[in-house]
């Protein structure tokens, strides 16, 4: 079914939802370059920035990874994330057919 719904605006309403629109988006960059910067993120954050799943942080815990736990809130740093990723690098020798 393709149906087609027109809305008719008045030009003072079409230019406060353009206002609207472009200030939804500003907001939008801005708490993503926000995340981003930030040394330290909280988990949800911390799994959009690795692109690891909540229970994947969570073995990466348990194995080793530090986390700063600051009044019951856990915080992830990335530069501990990436020293903790260098520190199980491992080079292997390849096989000899």
């Amino acid at each position: 079914m393709n149906s087609k719904i027109q809305i008719i605006l008045t030009d003072d309403q079409l230019e406060e939802l353009q206002l609207q629109t472009l200030l939804a988006v500003k907001k939008g960059i801005a708490q993503a370059t926000d995340a981003q910067n930030k040394p330290y993120l909280k988990l949800k954050d911390f799994t959009a920035w690795t692109g690891f799943t909540a229970p994947t942080i969570r073995k990466f815990v348990a194995n080793g990874l530090p986390v700063a736990d600051v009044n019951g809130q856990k915080l992830y740093g990335k530069e501990e994330y990436i020293q903790w990723l260098k520190s199980r690098e491992q080079t292997q020798e390849p096989e000899l057919v």
